[in-house]
């Protein structure tokens, strides 16, 4: 298959929906002689931070010489983002080979497989290929059950801030979600676990002692000297000075806190990381749709915040970097997310919503958005039925001091990017 024939077939396979289980993602792995098992993982779960955590983790095995596969979801842009070696994305042509040899084992099975099963183990099989050292591999839902769940014995599993989220998949309560997400915790393995997660830490700490498990809890309230701005943040973590990152969001030290952690394991098991490694790691990593500024004049940030406690994260950093400032938001939400909770917390400090449908097939639909916000406040909100309009309206609107903010749904992150740097072009 040519890369555009490729891209229509997954879209094809997309049709079949999402598949919870682990059967069909064996079942493939097998009949591809199971790439998965001659590679070292450090597998991530969790509801927020799984990508900020998986991209830190990663630049910093980069830097340590080690090749290093980065496997994540959703895209932003292109597909081949969630194929990254060494920080670059798998170009076009290989990815329709990768996919190619990849149908013809999926047309072997029993059962027809799902997309994300089909690029998980697409993932695996170029990651062995590509020769990879390590691979940092995020679940992409829940944990137990999620196609990523196939390793055995990782070098690490790491669980991020765990918060309400797919509750239709995962349950309805906080222990039941944080459940599902340890279902990747194997036995007698090394486990980090985010401190923040204190509501349900007796639950991995009991996980973890059935299953032999060493439990490492990672301890963002022991950040010190942390000093934030819109350019840089900088901290102290147990003993290492100076970190500095140019993630922003006043949740970003606690992830990369957590990823320090995760890579001392690493270290104590013979990975050579040194301090001044982890700091240059961390100083170079990027991740996109992160409290990310598009522009500072005005002010236009993007950030990919999908659930009540993400986006309440979101508003944290603005609290503190833009004291007493109303925002105006380009909103939209999937269907599945607490949208009314969302809209609560928003509205104590938006001025102005452009609400938009994200590409996805569970997006809430605009006009429906608008019903819901005018029930809960009466803030200035109109429907765009293109992405391109409401980018080019707040552009086209905004004085210099202007906030703006796109949030609610990293499906939509890529398609507000690519317009805003049209919209810019053509002022």
């Amino acid at each position: 298959m040519t890369y555009s024939e490729t891209l229509a077939w997954l879209d094809e396979v997309a049709k079949v929906g999402s598949k919870l289980g682990l059967s069909r993602t064996f079942e493939l792995l097998n009949i591809m002689k199971n790439p998965q098992n001659r590679l070292k993982f450090v597998h991530i779960a969790g509801t927020n931070g799984k990508g900020s955590v998986a991209a830190c983790i990663a630049r910093v095995l980069y830097e340590a010489g080690y090749k290093t596969g980065l496997y994540t979801s959703p895209h932003l842009v292109k597909i081949n983002e969630r194929f990254n070696v060494d920080g670059a994305d798998i170009e076009d042509d290989v990815f329709a080979e990768l996919i190619t040899g990849v149908r013809e084992a999926a047309l072997k099975m029993g059962e027809e497989a799902s997309q994300f099963e089909i690029l998980t183990a697409a993932a695996f099989e170029y990651f062995y290929n590509s020769g990879c050292d390590i691979v940092v591999l995020e679940t992409g839902l829940g944990g137990r059950l999620d196609s990523t769940n196939v390793i055995s014995m990782p070098e690490a599993e790491v669980i991020t801030t765990i918060d309400m989220d797919h509750v239709n998949e995962l349950g309805d309560t906080i222990e039941e979600i944080a459940a599902e997400k340890a279902g990747i915790i194997k036995e007698k393995t090394d486990v980090v676990i985010d401190g923040r997660n204190s509501r349900v830490m007796q639950l991995f700490k009991d996980i973890c002692t059935q299953r032999g498990c060493m439990l490492h809890i990672s301890r963002p309230d022991e950040i010190e000297n942390l000093k934030t701005g819109i350019d840089c943040t900088e901290f102290d973590y147990k003993g290492i000075k100076g970190i500095k990152l140019q993630l922003l969001g006043l949740y970003q030290p606690g992830n990369a806190a957590l990823a320090i952690d995760a890579l001392n394991v690493l270290a104590q098991k013979g990975f050579k990381i040194t301090d001044d490694i982890i700091k240059k790691g961390l100083l170079n990593v990027r991740w996109h749709a992160r409290f990310e500024f598009l522009s500072k004049d005005p002010y236009f940030i993007i950030d990919g915040s999908h659930n009540p406690a993400g986006v309440r994260e979101t508003l944290k950093s603005f609290k503190v970097y833009f004291p007493g400032k109303k925002i105006r938001f380009i909103l939209g939400i999937l269907s599945d997310k607490n949208i009314n909770e969302i809209i609560n917390d928003i509205k104590n400090y938006a001025c102005e919503i452009a609400v938009i449908t994200p590409p996805s097939e569970r997006a809430c639909n605009a006009d429906e958005m608008i019903g819901i916000i005018k029930n809960i406040c009466d803030i200035k909100t109109a429907a765009f039925y293109a992405i391109s309009d409401a980018v080019r309206y707040m552009i086209s609107t905004a004085v210099s001091d202007d906030i703006i903010c796109a949030t609610g749904s990293l499906y939509s992150a890529g398609e507000i990017k690519h317009q805003f740097e049209l919209a810019v072009q053509n002022l």
